[in-house]
């Protein structure tokens, strides 16, 4: 019996447009699929696929996407990801049905509803916005090299949850010997 290679997988939030020219690895739930829709002229169907850190869409043809079902668990291989409208898609490559109905998946977490734009202080640098949130990917296009930055908006004006706040001030007391504390 001839053993599989193991394929280095990719986490679906872990997509970004810096992974545009590369072909990634995935293994991912099938939550929605809109393949029998017949209002769709299109040739090509579009799945919502999952896995424990996210969602994104999947575009395949109709032909193969008719045989897919919600629940089904897919491995993408040599899929690849797809700035269209500002939004990523995974697009195509080999999928082979692994299982069903047996993956953790995280809905909330649509990374095909997400924006990327460029970023006005650098236009090598592509951005998301998500809540207070900023995730800068950015890449130069020679060297293909992925730099994840988290940068809070407001960042001067921001402070950690631990912090105190003017609002919100922590009063520590002594009683009976032990240190109480009351917000206000």
């Amino acid at each position: 019996m001839a053993s599989r290679k193991k394929l280095a997988l990719t986490r679906v939030k872990e997509l970004s447009p810096a992974l545009c020219d590369k072909e990634c690895n995935v293994k991912v739930i099938v939550l929605e699929s809109n393949a029998k829709d017949e209002a769709n002229a299109s040739n090509n169907a579009t799945l919502l696929v999952g896995d424990e850190s996210g969602c994104v869409s999947l575009v395949l043809p109709k032909s193969a996407a008719v045989h897919v079902r919600p629940g089904d668990i897919l491995q993408l291989a040599a899929t690849q990801v797809v700035l269209k409208s500002n939004r990523i898609y995974l697009w195509g490559g080999k999928v082979e049905r692994v299982g069903e109905f047996l993956l953790l998946f995280k809905e909330s977490a649509n990374m095909s509803t997400v924006t990327w734009a460029k970023d006005p202080k650098n236009p090598d640098v592509l951005v998301r916005s998500v809540g207070w949130w900023s995730v800068h990917a950015s890449f130069m296009a020679k060297k293909q090299i992925l730099m994840l930055f988290v940068v809070l908006f407001g960042a001067d004006s921001w402070q950690e949850p631990w912090q105190e706040t003017e609002a919100r001030q922590l009063k520590k007391k002594e009683v009976g010997g032990f240190r109480q504390a009351t917000f206000q």
